[in-house]
């Protein structure tokens, strides 16, 4: 309460209430803080408070946060002064002979404060917040996504319905048609058929209309000779007559004619069976996004330190294992590699074998993945069970779920696709004699990166917001940003038909040459390069090539299956600013 008192009364009005707080904090008692932010928020508006807006409340309450992380043990009374080695508690010096007696190599809190570098942990964690902040706007983007998707689906499949309507009434309207002809066509001939009987029964009327009339004049008149001849007669016609219309009326011609039609049992099955026009079911794809490990280095805009520049990076490789992989029932071509986040090795075999090869993290050869139905050009993994592959002249840009042993085409490209990566929930590739595209997971968008014509096996990579790939003329590396500006291209006569490209953590670019039988290193600018293998180190024909960021670890791929797994060291050059 005397807290309060003191800031009501300190300073004459307007009262700044920053004036009051700057005095508080000299008070030694961090319990008083709690005050501070209840008058600060419930100050009365009378008095004419300034200064008093919602970051400076909030700064105030993590000043609280922070004044009200204890340094002191709680249970003896007395202050931390050591840290223990073992679960990384504070300890004070009677923790030390109570809770603690079996531990040892106890380390005071001041050497290890002053040994801690703290720019460094707060980069660290700088970094991770900023990564972190990254995944969960990815996350929102890729719900959003899924979001407008899934009304545009619906709105998309509403239409449909509709459609499906029309087309439907559209083929009843021309069914009724064609029965209504097919009716009339019937009707009509039967009509003409009746109507010629009906000529018949008026010309036999007319012939016993004329045999009655005769037999009339004959009684008007004297029978003689003449007329009891002309009666014989009479009566043969008449009964001639009663024999016709006899055989007449007993002909097929009075058949009773009826018109009859019966419904098509489909319609009647259609109308019992068919309860709606469609099944509407939720269908799940592979998670488009996969967290972003800050550890890898794989953070946009990343703090770099100011005290130092790397002007020149010297890169050795120690082999440490070779594979000859198995070849499969078809032969082995060999033209991409990509890292599982368990770290497996994933090989892309282009020949008609249709198939990946996985080899474990010691380099022992595992096993195929052969459920695929084209060859596989290039791939790369999107999370522990999911892989995005190219299929060359297949043209096609497909999704594996190893857990669920099942392949989803994910987008029909206009022309070649080969080299591929993952970036953010998206998947990127190079298309031939067009450009490098990207295919959004979320919103199942296809977009263009860049333009250009690519030639074939043109191939990419991502890394901190930069795309790395061949160039146009198919004898180049080219360095662009996101938005496709070219950055810096490289050109050399060591280096023949560039295939696979990755990048290490310091973004030095490695590229294989086919034609060269090589692999160099490219400086991050452009502006250098190194050597680093030859023919003589048994590169033959070299397609594929992967960093492994975590471990400093480069693998190299023969097109015929030979793998080199090298440890990277890196020399680095340092010149203070």
């Amino acid at each position: 309460m005397t807290v309060r008192c003191a800031i009501t009364y300190i300073g004459s009005p307007p009262y700044d209430i920053t004036n009051h707080i700057n005095k508080l904090w000299r008070l030694p008692a961090v319990s008083y803080v709690p005050y501070v932010i209840y008058d600060i928020i419930n100050f009365p508006p009378k008095y004419g408070v300034r200064n008093v807006t919602k970051d400076f409340v909030s700064t105030v309450k993590s000043t609280m946060t922070l004044h009200s992380i204890k340094q002191y043990c709680e249970k003896h009374n007395d202050r931390f002064e050591y840290i223990c080695p073992q679960d990384e508690t504070l300890c004070c010096r009677k923790c030390i002979t109570t809770q603690h007696k079996t531990c040892t190599n106890f380390m005071t809190l001041e050497d290890v404060i002053c040994s801690s570098t703290s720019s460094a942990l707060f980069d660290a964690v700088e970094q991770n917040l900023n990564c972190q902040t990254r995944n969960l706007e990815m996350a929102k983007k890729d719900r959003d996504g899924n979001k407008k998707l899934v009304i545009e689906q619906n709105e998309k499949f509403r239409k449909d319905i509709k459609n499906m309507r029309e087309k439907i009434k559209e083929y009843l309207d021309q069914l009724e048609k064609k029965t209504f002809d097919e009716l009339d066509y019937s009707t009509e001939l039967q009509k003409n058929g009746i109507s010629k009987i009906l000529e018949e029964i008026n010309e036999k009327s007319r012939a016993l209309e004329k045999l009655k009339n005769d037999m009339m004049i004959l009684k008007a008149n004297k029978i003689d000779l003449k007329a009891f001849l002309a009666m014989r007669k009479l009566n043969k016609d008449a009964s001639l007559l009663e024999s016709d219309i006899k055989d007449f009326v007993q002909s097929s011609k009075f058949d009773r004619i009826n018109v009859d039609m019966s419904i098509a049992s489909e319609i009647a099955t259609f109308l019992a069976k068919i309860k709606s026009l469609g099944t509407v079911r939720i269908v799940t794809r592979p998670r488009a996004i996969s967290m972003i490990d800050w550890r890898r280095g794989n953070i946009q805009g990343a703090r770099e330190v100011p005290s130092k520049q790397i002007t020149n990076c010297e890169t050795s490789l120690v082999l440490s294992s070779k594979i000859n992989a198995p070849k499969g029932k078809a032969g082995i071509s060999i033209t991409g590699c990509a890292l599982s986040p368990s770290g497996q090795i994933l090989l892309a075999d282009f020949s008609p074998s249709k198939r990946i090869l996985t080899i474990n993290g010691n380099g022992t050869y595992e096993k195929d993945i052969n459920f695929i139905d084209v060859p596989v050009f290039d791939l790369t993994c999107i999370d522990s069970t999911k892989i995005g592959f190219s299929t060359g002249s297949y043209r096609e840009v497909k999704i594996i779920d190893t857990a669920a042993q099942t392949v989803s085409e994910i987008t029909r490209t206009s022309g070649n696709v080969y080299g591929i990566t993952s970036d953010e929930g998206r998947l990127v590739y190079c298309v031939a004699n067009q450009n490098i595209k990207s295919f959004n997971m979320s919103d199942e968008t296809e977009s263009e990166i860049q333009s250009g014509k690519l030639k074939n096996n043109s191939y990419v990579c991502c890394f901190e917001n930069r795309f790395y790939h061949t160039s146009q003329n198919g004898l180049s590396v080219s360095c662009s940003e996101s938005n496709g500006k070219i950055l810096w291209t490289f050109f050399s006569e060591k280096l023949k038909q560039p295939r696979g490209i990755t990048v290490d953590s310091r973004r030095n670019v490695y590229v294989v040459g086919e034609a060269s039988n090589n692999l160099i290193v490219i400086t991050g600018d452009g502006s250098k390069f190194t050597e680093l293998l030859t023919k003589t180190d048994e590169l033959k024909k070299p397609t594929a090539v992967c960093y492994d960021r975590k471990n400093d670890v480069i693998i190299v791929c023969n097109k015929d299956g030979c793998v080199f797994i090298y440890k990277v060291q890196h020399c680095e050059k340092v010149e203070s600013q």
